[in-house]
């Protein structure tokens, strides 16, 4: 339940970001955005269903406008989490809502067996499993 909700805040972040204010509006709005791609666009479908569970999502919509206010804010950010992960504790049909909607976007990472790395993505740096490996 907590790497659902880690998993699910980095997308609704980026959200905030590129909406900022108007996100909670642009999440509603039933019309396509071209624009929203990648994980704008999954963080969209997303917020779309923690919205959907009436009063009890009352707490994850406050704690979005203040993300998108203040994308900055650490404090916003952690807020985010904590309410994500106490609706997701509530409500184990949102969590299956939730894990489907990433499987289908592929976002499944896993690492099994002895040192194995797992990572969705990794740019700009190099990863390194097993013994005496030197970079050049």
């Amino acid at each position: 339940m907590d790497d659902l909700a880690a998993t699910v805040v980095p997308y609704l972040g980026a959200l905030a970001t590129t909406y900022g204010a108007a996100v909670l509006e642009r999440v509603r709005d039933d019309t396509v955005d071209a624009a929203a791609e990648g994980s704008v666009g999954l963080g969209k479908e997303l917020l779309r269903k923690l919205l959907s569970r009436g009063d009890a999502s009352r707490r994850v919509e406050d704690a979005m406008v203040d993300l998108a206010e203040n994308p900055e804010e650490q404090d916003n950010r952690d807020d985010l989490l904590l309410q994500v992960r106490k609706l997701l504790k509530q409500d184990p049909e949102l969590r299956e809502d939730l894990t489907g909607v990433l499987r289908t976007e592929g976002v499944v990472i896993a690492a099994i067996g002895e040192r194995s790395f797992a990572a969705r993505d990794v740019s700009g740096s190099h990863v390194h499993v097993g013994d005496n490996h030197t970079t050049t």
